[in-house]
């Protein structure tokens, strides 16, 4: 495992624990109105941090399920017709889900120059700012 799958696995631990234990006891009604508030905003918060990993990994498999070979392609290598259903396959998330999600990361994806092999700039820069920090997502 990757060092960032690592801790994804850690917090998706603890998130696990702690959603079960708050959904499953008194929830949001021991609560008070303000600090409802913040857990859904923290809540919504990390939804969005999640969702720019995400959509930075279905870039990586949008590019690698687009290599002139059929044989090299990732979408080939899992059995797989098309990206949204390889993503789909994984993710275990809505077509529609899929559809925006592929969308988005068309729309950040940084390409590597053939010459150089320098990253290039994505067609929406802010746009994947935004994505990182959370400020938007889906």
């Amino acid at each position: 495992m990757n060092p960032l799958a690592e801790t994804l696995a850690g917090v998706e631990e603890v998130l696990r624990e702690r959603a079960a234990e708050f959904v499953s006891g008194v929830g949001a009604h021991g609560l008070s109105d303000e600090a409802v508030l913040d857990v859904m905003a923290r809540a919504s918060h990390i939804k969005r941090l999640a969702e720019a990993l995400l959509i930075d990994a279905v870039v990586q498999v949008d590019l690698r399920s687009a290599r002139p070979s059929v044989d090299e392609r990732m979408t080939t290598t899992y059995g797989c017709r098309t990206v949204n259903e390889l993503v789909q396959r994984t993710t275990l998330l809505s077509s529609k889900t899929i559809t925006e999600t592929v969308r988005a990361a068309r729309g950040i994806e940084r390409s590597i120059a053939p010459s150089t092999g320098e990253v290039l700039p994505a067609r929406y820069p802010a746009l994947r700012e935004a994505l990182a920090d959370g400020a938007l997502g889906i």
